[in-house]
């Protein structure tokens, strides 16, 4: 928004200031695009508002003019930097994961999308029954019913655009604005999550210039006193909404309480719930919730199998937190948590040679200070010093400042 408030600042004041403003554009533009991807849809907004509101004349293109030279030169610098800064690998299929438990192509992203937009754009206009992590049903085809449905609907709001460009530029430029914007996230390139509400934070401009402008054109000249007090309902109502909003965001138990009510059938909402009893030391509430996990969807989801580990483990109950462990591994074999949980059970139910072993796995996965130094206790009680003196050594190099360590290696090598 700044980058674009520059430029028009700059395109208003011609002279030595403009510069200045278009120097400061650029600067907010770079900073943009290094922060979010869909800052790269700013050159294209800014072609929109001189299409839209700084052309006078029909569009024509004099290859002698040197500001068009300039700015051909800018775009296609502007295109190698996109091409150049992002792989093709970003139109790869997603594969099912945490976060959706069916593959996600370009194709299917799109087909879905179309149902998305018109979301976005019915909680725009009626902000209710809002939902941190949507269960939404991915589209496999433009023939589905929904997915037709929105496409046609959308298709009308572009043609209606079109239609308006000549008639009332505000409102066109509204509907243009809105799915240039969206553009990055809702097309051709998968994201794992198909809907998030927080991606029309800056599509929504154009949904509420048009919003205003409808009002003022049609009511403000007939009656001001109406005109001000559907403002104030429209500005006060939002302003409820987004109040009884905040109840719902007042701690993760809330939050992810509201989530899994309106999605019971998705896992992440039930995941984020349990690890939020954990935190609270809620264990059977946080039991209750990794195993609804599971049942939902019991091959993707090692985390809660790894959870309930976790949760078992601290209600004192180790067989079946070992088991847990082994079931997280067994859904994620490289999953370096569970082998350093279940080594931990096999420890304190004296099976150390099952905990030296996952120890071992563990540490080739992902070596951390805590692994190598509870192998090294095994090593110790196997009285192979060397390999516990190499652990405690190996430890310390990364914790320097744990004096457990520097005690253990001391006692291996006094033996």
């Amino acid at each position: 928004f700044l980058s674009i408030a520059l430029y028009m600042k700059g395109r208003l004041n011609p002279g030595k200031s403009a510069y200045v403003y278009f120097a400061g554009a650029l600067t907010s533009f770079l900073l943009a695009i290094l922060t979010k991807e869909n800052a790269y849809t700013i050159p294209f907004a800014i072609v929109l508002m001189e299409v839209f509101f700084f052309s006078t004349k029909k569009i024509s293109i004099n290859f002698r003019d040197k500001k068009i030279i300039v700015s051909l030169l800018a775009i296609v610098a502007f295109m190698i930097f996109t091409v150049t800064s992002f792989s093709l690998s970003i139109f790869n299929p997603l594969p099912p994961s945490t976060f959706n438990t069916t593959t996600i192509t370009s194709s299917n992203y799109f087909f879905t999308q179309l149902s998305v937009i018109v979301k976005y754009i019915q909680l725009l206009i009626l902000p209710i029954n809002q939902n941190l992590d949507y269960d939404f049903p991915i589209a496999n085809s433009i023939m589905e019913g929904t997915t037709l449905v929105s496409g046609i609907f959308l298709l009308s709001l572009v043609g209606l655009a079109i239609y308006l460009y000549n008639k009332n530029r505000i409102l066109s430029f509204g509907i243009f604005w809105f799915f240039l914007t969206l553009s990055i996230e809702s097309s051709i390139i998968p994201i794992s999550d198909v809907i998030f509400e927080h991606r029309t934070y800056i599509p929504s401009f154009g949904y509420f210039l048009i919003i205003t402008c409808l009002i003022y054109q049609l009511l403000y000249q007939k009656n001001k006193s109406l005109t001000t007090l559907l403002f104030v309902f429209l500005i006060g109502s939002n302003t409820v909404l987004a109040s009884q909003r905040n109840k719902v965001w007042k701690d993760e138990i809330t939050l992810w309480s509201d989530a899994n009510s309106k999605s019971p059938n998705k896992a992440r909402p039930l995941i984020n719930l349990g690890y939020a009893y954990g935190k609270l030391q809620q264990w059977d509430k946080a039991i209750n919730a990794f195993t609804k996990v599971n049942e939902i969807e019991p091959n993707y989801h090692a985390a809660a199998y790894y959870n309930l580990g976790i949760a078992y483990w601290t209600t004192g109950q180790k067989e079946k937190s070992m088991e847990n462990y082994s079931l997280a591994i067994k859904v994620d074999p490289k999953y370096a948590d569970a082998y350093y949980g279940r080594g931990v059970c096999y420890y304190y139910l004296n099976e150390q040679d099952k905990a030296l072993d996952d120890y071992s796995k563990a540490i080739a996965i992902l070596p951390r200070p805590e692994l190598f130094y509870n192998r090294g206790m095994i090593y110790s009680n196997k009285k192979m010093w060397n390999e516990a003196i190499a652990d405690y050594s190996k430890a310390i190099a990364t914790t320097p400042n744990n004096p457990n360590l520097y005690y253990s290696r001391a006692s291996a090598y006094g033996s």
